[in-house]
């Protein structure tokens, strides 16, 4: 007893120096995916440069097709980089547990229609409030091109999944006993990096909820679908109607952009429920 007694007083700050390490562990690998995650796409665009500079060299002149082709090849490599990086690293996973087998599709198709209802009212919030997208040649030129579109479309979103959610928000809710603190953490930091005033302002927002698919879930997977069906929606839009597409313009009637308005926010509002209800508890990771 003597012994137990004598040796108690050293526990506390033994086990307080462990907690402050394990701090510190959690911090260097948020800094470090960041850091990773543009190192890892600059070095996709130093593969691709070689190929730019040789085909300059003997043509002598630029050719848009052949621009957009070397730009998607460097924006797909590099994503590509993210992903074998951070799986093979083992510093993230994708898996679906534990989301149960028979709620996958269910979840899935929520997050779709969530997804749609989300798209809407932050759309017209984009618009409204006029931000400038600095970026919007280049997704022009990505968006028409099929490495182009692979890259923003389905590639892009696993990456800074894998980045965002499974290192930068998995290592926050490790920092943080509050996990709204770390969903909205992560979320900014998520918009902050995008360095587009558009993209900051919807991106902080979708992180917020790819964020609470995380911590509800446990598993990469929704955030994944909300992400891939995000981007190919926004894709499919440019597309179809073309870059400078704006819903405020497209469709004249006040109260018709109201009504759209309200719909996305009632249809978001509704899958927001039904998930919350489908999902049994919470999952920190």
């Amino acid at each position: 007893y003597l012994c137990i007694n004598f040796n108690l007083p050293g526990q506390g700050p033994t086990r307080m120096r462990q907690r402050e390490d394990v701090k510190k562990a959690n911090a260097k690998r948020i800094a470090w995916g960041i850091v990773m995650f543009f190192l890892l796409q600059i070095a996709g665009a130093l593969v691709v440069a070689p190929f730019a500079l040789g085909y300059y060299a003997i043509v002598g002149h630029s050719d848009a097709q052949v621009s957009a082709w070397l730009l998607a090849a460097a924006v797909l490599l590099g994503y590509v980089f993210v992903i074998r990086f951070f799986l093979k690293r083992r510093w993230t996973a994708i898996r679906w547990s534990p989301i149960a087998r028979a709620d996958r599709l269910a979840l899935c198709l929520l997050t779709v229609a969530m997804t749609i209802g989300f798209a809407l009212p932050e759309t017209y919030a984009s618009e409204l409030l006029n931000l400038n997208d600095d970026l919007s040649g280049m997704f022009s030129l990505l968006s028409h091109n099929v490495l182009g579109t692979l890259a923003i479309s389905i590639i892009g979103p696993i990456g800074e999944e894998l980045v965002f959610r499974g290192v930068v928000l998995k290592g926050l809710l490790r920092l943080s006993r509050r996990p709204w603190v770390a969903i909205v953490g992560s979320a900014l930091i998520f918009g902050l990096v995008h360095m587009n005033p558009v993209q900051v302002f919807g991106a902080s927002l979708m992180g917020l909820v790819m964020g609470w698919l995380y911590v509800r879930t446990g598993s990469l997977v929704p955030g994944i679908v909300m992400h891939v069906a995000n981007n190919s929606l926004s894709t499919a839009l440019m597309l179809a109607f073309g870059d400078d597409f704006l819903l405020t313009q497209s469709i004249p009637s006040v109260g018709l952009n109201v009504a759209l308005c309200l719909a996305g926010c009632l249809l978001f509002a509704a899958t927001i429920r039904t998930l919350d209800r489908r999902l049994a508890r919470r999952i920190y990771i």
